[in-house]
C-alpha cells in the first residue's frame, strides 16, 4: 500500500492533503485532540469539509518501535492494526512510507496541505515559514502558521500564496514560541544557539 500511495503521491502535481500521524497511545491525541482521538474520524471531517482531491496517511517513524532500552515497552503496537489500514483504503487514503522525509523537496514545498491532530510537524513547518492544519487543541495553539480545522468551512482557502514559504511567518512563529516557553526553561537555555537569520 505504501508503495502505491508513494507512486501516487509523487506522480501528482494537484494539491493534496497529507495527515501526518502521531506517534500512539499518547497524551497528543488523548485528551489533547479532542473531538479527533484518532486519524479515521480526522479524514472523515476532511471528506465532510469539501475535500475531494487525494488525502495521503503518513504514519510516525516512531511506531514501528515496540520496544526502547530506557521505556521498555513503547505500547505504539496497541494503537494501529489491519482494521485500522483496511479503514484507510475503504475511505481511498493512500499511505506514504513512514521514512517519508517531511523535510524533503517533494513533500514539503509542494502543493501539499499538512494536517496534524496536535503534532510538532506544525511546529517545524511554522519555524519554516510554512501552514499547518491542526485539529486538536495542542500547547502550541496561536502558533503564527497553525490553521485550526475547526475555523474552517471548507478548502476552497487554499491558493497559492498558503503553499509557499513565508519568512515573516517563521519570524512570527520564532518570537512565540520563545515568548511561549521562554518562563519554562532554565535561564537564557532557549536563546542559546539561536540567531536571528
Amino acid at each position: 500500500r505504501a508503495k502505491k500511495g508513494s507512486a501516487a503521491f509523487f506522480g501528482s502535481r494537484d494539491v493534496k492533503v497529507i495527515i501526518a500521524a502521531h506517534y500512539q497511545p499518547e497524551a497528543s491525541t488523548v485528551p489533547e485532540g479532542g473531538m479527533f482521538p484518532d486519524h479515521i474520524l480526522l479524514a472523515l471531517q476532511v471528506k465532510s469539509k469539501g475535500f475531494d482531491g487525494s488525502i495521503f496517511y503518513k504514519e510516525h517513524p516512531a511506531t514501528a518501535v515496540f520496544w526502547h532500552p530506557i521505556v521498555g515497552p513503547t505500547r505504539c503496537g496497541l494503537y494501529k492494526n489491519p482494521r485500522f489500514l483496511r479503514l484507510l483504503e475503504r475511505l481511498n487514503i493512500n499511505c506514504l512510507p513512514s521514512d517519508s522525509n517531511f523535510n524533503g523537496t517533494n513533500i514539503l514545498h509542494s502543493s501539499n496541505i499538512v494536517l496534524t491532530i496536535t503534532g510538532n510537524i506544525a511546529i517545524e513547518r511554522s519555524l519554516l515559514g510554512l501552514k499547518t492544519i491542526v485539529a486538536g487543541h495542542p500547547w502550541y495553539e496561536g502558533l503564527p502558521g497553525v490553521v485550526m480545522l475547526e475555523d474552517l468551512n471548507g478548502f476552497e482557502f487554499v491558493d497559492e500564496s498558503w503553499l509557499k514559504v513565508d519568512k515573516d511567518l517563521a519570524s512570527r512563529a520564532r518570537q512565540f514560541l520563545i515568548e511561549k516557553i521562554i518562563d519554562c526553561s532554565a535561564p537564557n537555555s532557549i536563546l542559546l544557539g539561536m540567531t536571528n537569520e
